[in-house]
């Protein structure tokens, strides 16, 4: 499988932003434990996003409905976990309001405008990240930067450098100390490639 880079998530939000913004969720649904399908729709019909956080297959794409989204939740073999029952709780009617990649990252933000039952307006995210073994995703809440659920729960003991889990802060992972083919100029491109040819020919 074509590996799901951070050029491929650009080309593919650029498809697709379209078909999302100022959409309404209508139904949650888990395929696994890294795997949701939100719903959508609007007066053009419904769309249908996967966000999948598995660690070799991990992607972000538009699908048809699986015959299985049909069904009730009894009729299916699997019971949503808490993490698909508390994304239900908060989306349900949500409008996706931004979709965000942070540049050159291999994540993105799905941005809600919320309602809840009393009627109180929050923004909550959904935020993708697509890293092969660190992949993820993460539900927080935008004015408080509290996470709500995860897709994996990352103890101390799991990562010295960040922690996942509910009640916690968001925070990104580490920034990657190279350059971004999205911001670097003509010139620096040039330059980049003239000294890996000059690092090859040394070797």
């Amino acid at each position: 499988m074509q590996p799901f880079d951070a050029l491929t998530i650009r080309a593919v939000l650029h498809e697709a932003k379209p078909l999302l913004l100022n959409r309404k969720v209508d139904k949650v649904y888990q395929l696994g434990r890294d795997e949701v399908i939100l719903c959508m729709r609007s007066k053009a019909g419904m769309t249908n996003l996967l966000l999948s956080a598995q660690t070799a297959y991990g992607r972000i794409c538009l699908i048809k409905v699986p015959s299985f989204v049909n069904q009730s939740d009894k009729s299916r073999s699997q019971s949503p976990s808490n993490f698909c029952l508390l994304m239900r709780r908060h989306l349900t009617g949500a409008t996706l309001v931004a979709v965000e990649q942070p540049t050159g990252e291999r994540m993105v933000d799905f941005v809600f405008s919320c309602t809840d039952e009393v009627g109180t307006a929050s923004i909550k995210v959904l935020s993708a990240e697509i890293m092969g073994r660190h992949s993820n995703l993460i539900f927080w809440d935008k004015a408080t930067e509290k996470i709500l659920t995860a897709s994996h729960v990352v103890t101390k003991e799991m990562s010295r450098q960040r922690e996942v889990a509910p009640g916690l802060r968001f925070v990104r992972p580490p920034i990657q100390d190279k350059v971004s083919i999205f911001e670097i100029s003509k010139e620096q491109f040039n330059e980049k490639i003239a000294q890996l040819k000059a690092a090859r020919q040394s070797a």
